[in-house]
């Protein structure tokens, strides 16, 4: 889970004994999942316009390393001259077989990144979707 107000990311076991620790703080935090298969968290940086791979470290005995192995800045191909604003990446999905999915809610884009520990990100076009809402410039929200 991650802090709106700090964006630290904390890992946490509420099967034993509830015990919560910060793994690392990235700007804007605002949405993580997580790909087992690469024991890799990806996060969404929220306004400031970037995407994270978070490597964490592996578990020792029952319990959970509290640090990040490495940390990756996922960079998309620049938007548009004519956008409006800079990117809003608001929310992430884990792929199965490996790789995310980010929400660019100020421009109704997608980012597809491929398996870890590429960081190589694509910038795919929703058409059809709505345009972001004129009041506060954002769209595309939550993926599923």
């Amino acid at each position: 889970m991650s802090s709106l107000a700090t964006g630290t990311i904390y890992r946490g076991d509420f099967t034993a004994n509830g015990s919560v620790c910060a793994v690392t703080a990235l700007p804007g935090t605002v949405g993580v999942a997580y790909d087992a298969s690469a024991h890799v968290l990806y996060v969404a940086g929220g306004w400031s316009g970037a995407a994270y791979a978070v490597e964490l470290a592996s578990a020792t005995g029952n319990r959970s390393s509290c640090r990040a192995r490495r940390v990756v800045t996922l960079t998309p191909p620049p938007p548009a001259a004519s956008a409006p604003r800079p990117p809003l990446i608001n929310d992430v999905i884990a792929v199965p077989g490996g790789g995310a999915y980010f929400t660019d809610s100020a421009s109704n884009r997608l980012w597809a990144v491929p398996p870890y520990p590429s960081a190589t990100v694509t910038a795919l076009r929703m058409r059809g979707f709505p345009a972001p809402a004129a009041a506060n410039g954002t769209g595309a929200n939550g993926i599923v």
